[in-house]
């Protein structure tokens, strides 16, 4: 501090995160200024102090001092595994080694996902969800591991204990869409495509198998296609991606006429096709990139949802260039 004259020290402001501090006079003595952190607040806080016009006796600015505050993070950590578009079971007292809990509070919420608690969504900060005796008992919901898997809670569960809650590792659904599909699509390809086909072939007479490889010795080509993370798709944008998949549907199927090629199955969002010519199949794979990418989806929440995945930090014009609404990937 470069004003001072005769043992008086004046602080006329302390500015935090825009807010100030009203200026303080201390004659002959020493101040402290004391800083309490918010609870479940962890990281660093600069504040800058500067001293001017010392009482009057002549005009003066010290230079800013800057000060650093590292917050540190509490001293229990609990760590458990979540699950894409899931509520999963988390017991925040797992990292607790404490006698007893006297209330269980949030100090601060999840940013990747959603929190409930007794059944009840959580979203207010330091409310009281349960007293003596309460198991800090959770349920955790990830918006998309790609960005969930940093993401953790900060739980009160008594005057000091403070807990902070991570996710330690985040999957997708298993078996039922993110697993199931692609299994099943590349089973029914061990299984082998001769046999397979046949029994396609002959199990009606009502679909037109004019396009259909007959001939066993020949070689035959198969695609699989498959719609890229439809189960974040599904999970953040029903609605959206209900509209789409009539729309997935119909468009390949149309390629598929225009290509002379054969649709064998679908198993949820996956096509397997057929065909004669190994041209007319990399073709229809080619066809179907180009008509998703000119469609006109009339909606962002399907490429939002891409982007919140993949962490794109690009401009709009340039995702544009690159992508448009669903992504199919097609294995030929």
């Amino acid at each position: 501090d470069t004003c001072h004259r005769k043992g008086w020290y004046e602080i006329d402001a302390v500015q935090m995160r825009g807010g100030v501090v009203q200026p303080v006079n201390v004659l002959n003595a020493t101040t402290r200024l004391s800083f309490a952190a918010a609870p479940g607040f962890t990281g660093d806080v600069v504040f800058g102090l500067t001293a001017t016009d010392c009482a009057g006796s002549f005009a003066a600015t010290s230079d800013t001092q800057n000060m650093l505050i590292r917050v540190l993070p509490p001293p229990y950590t609990t760590d458990f595994e979540a699950v894409s578009a899931t509520w999963v079971p988390v017991d925040a007292a797992a990292g607790y080694n404490g006698s007893r809990v006297d209330h269980v509070r949030v100090l601060r919420l999840p940013r990747h996902g959603s929190l409930r608690y007794g059944g009840a969504a959580v979203t207010a900060l330091r409310a009281d969800l349960g007293g003596a005796g309460a198991r800090p008992e959770f349920e955790y919901r990830a918006d998309s591991c790609e960005k969930s898997g940093a993401d953790s809670f900060v739980v009160q569960l008594g005057s000091e204990a403070v807990v902070t809650v991570r996710v330690a590792a985040c999957a997708y659904p298993s078996m039922v869409a993110a697993v199931l599909v692609p299994v099943l699509c590349v089973a029914l390809l061990l299984l082998g495509a001769g046999g397979a086909l046949w029994w396609f072939f002959v199990r009606g007479k009502s679909r037109d198998n004019s396009c259909a490889p007959k001939d066993s010795g020949a070689p035959v080509c198969v695609l699989f296609t498959d719609i890229q993370a439809s189960t974040a798709l599904w999970g953040a944008h029903p609605e959206a991606m209900s509209a789409a998949l009539d729309v997935h549907h119909a468009v390949i199927r149309k390629l598929i006429k225009k290509h002379k090629c054969y649709e064998v199955k679908t198993v949820g969002d996956c096509f397997m096709v057929a065909t004669r010519d190994p041209k007319a199949g990399v073709a229809l794979a080619l066809g179907i990139q180009d008509a998703f990418y000119e469609y006109d989806w009339g909606t962002e929440d399907i490429d939002d949802v891409y982007k919140d995945q993949t962490g794109y930090e690009g401009t709009a014009a340039a995702y544009r260039r690159l992508w448009n609404g669903l992504r199919v990937r097609v294995g030929v």
